[in-house]
């Protein structure tokens, strides 16, 4: 479980909300629809709080199940001892959280499959002196 715990906290955690920041959205494509430019934000922007609330959801977990939170074998926060509620609340979010971030990038990569063809059939139909000569 250690290193689950590590990958989650610091791979997803702090290296993929860190780079967002750092980055910001990516530009939309001048030609797409308002809608889909609002569920694609959307869709982002759920996909950043689940990975903040996920982690943050497992060390309550942790905490409140009568463990201390440590990484590498280094203690970052000592146990509250077992706390029934906030540990079963935790463990109930944490259990939802993965089939949330599941189906919505599901949903993301669907989106990001169907852009990808769109651009491929619209390609050739926008430039087809790019075929000639091939």
């Amino acid at each position: 479980m250690n290193r689950h715990k590590a990958l989650g906290v610091f791979v997803f955690g702090l290296c993929r909300v860190g780079w967002r920041i750092a980055q910001g959205f990516a530009a939309d494509a001048p030609d797409t629809p308002l809608w889909q430019r609002r569920v694609a934000r959307m869709v982002h922007v759920l996909l950043l709080a689940g990975i903040v609330l996920m982690p943050l959801s497992g060390i309550l977990m942790t905490v409140a199940g009568g463990r201390a939170l440590s990484i590498w074998d280094l203690t970052l926060m000592p146990s509250i001892g077992e706390i029934g509620w906030p540990d079963a609340l935790a463990s109930r979010i944490h259990a939802g959280l993965g089939l949330f971030i599941t189906a919505v990038l599901v949903l993301h990569v669907l989106a990001t499959l169907k852009h990808r063809l769109d651009d491929a059939l619209r390609r050739p139909l926008l430039r087809p002196s790019s075929l000639k000569g091939s």
